[in-house]
């Protein structure tokens, strides 16, 4: 089972990375045009100590081992897996699945919709946001608790044991492998991720106070941490035990 795949010509793969130039050379423009902040003596100060290497790294270490993080570690690790789950993963079965790997463009629908999930999810916690206090908190946790556990149902019905790790036609165990349960599948992964991102940002911002970015780079670091211990385990794992361990850490 081979899916036929696409080559890229030399041209094209120019025009690709031409794009990503042009994107990069954008940005960086708006960054150079925006508004100036007034800055406090104060802060410049804060600023002046915490630019020495041995002092920023001092503050680090002790922020990845302080106990509010440590407290919070299993949420910033089941962010990393599941990350790496959506990312990779699914995809990968997109293309191992008999039924699917037909679809030449359905890893781009994928992404598709997974970036109107996320839009669509972004845009309802900000208006949110604005009428109901601390939505980002508890509110927002269950909602997103229920989108990841319709998630894994999902996963397991519409996806072959196998799909994770060698091409295969095996069935799937409820729903035949098709289009619109993938295209649900990612439209339901942009609305989980766009609140994990949210949950992560607000809770990092106030678990100290006075080292926000320390706090959320060691939130990033448990992240990739766990997103890199996924990728080293994921040739021997079948999309149950995926789905078993992300539920567990979930749970």
């Amino acid at each position: 089972v081979v899916a036929k795949y696409r080559e890229y010509g030399d041209g094209e793969i120019c025009l690709f990375f031409l794009a990503m130039a042009i994107l990069g050379c954008c940005s960086m423009i708006i960054f150079a045009f925006l508004p100036n902040k007034q800055v406090s003596i104060q802060n410049i100060k804060t600023i002046l100590l915490l630019s020495s290497n041995n002092f920023s790294l001092h503050i680090m270490m002790r922020v990845l081992v302080h106990r509010r993080i440590l407290i919070l570690t299993p949420f910033y690790l089941y962010i990393g897996l599941f990350f790496s789950f959506w990312i990779s993963i699914v995809p990968t079965t997109l293309q191992f699945t008999k039924a699917l790997a037909a679809h030449r463009f359905l890893p781009a629908y994928f992404g598709m919709s997974f970036s109107v999930g996320s839009t669509i999810m972004s845009m309802t916690t900000m208006f949110v946001s604005t009428r109901v206090k601390n939505f980002s908190f508890k509110p927002l946790a269950c909602i997103n608790f229920l989108v990841h556990a319709t998630i894994y149902c999902l996963v397991i019905s519409v996806i072959p044991k196998w799909s994770t790790v060698r091409p295969n036609d095996e069935p799937s165990l409820f729903i035949q492998p098709s289009v619109l349960p993938i295209l649900l599948l990612g439209f339901l992964f942009g609305l989980a991720d766009a609140a994990n991102n949210t949950t992560r940002t607000v809770i990092s911002s106030l678990l100290i106070p006075s080292h926000r970015q320390q706090t959320f780079g060691a939130s990033r670091f448990y992240h990739a941490l766990a997103a890199s211990i996924l990728f080293f385990a994921s040739p021997s794992l079948n999309v149950y035990t995926y789905v078993a361990v992300l539920s567990v850490v979930l749970v």
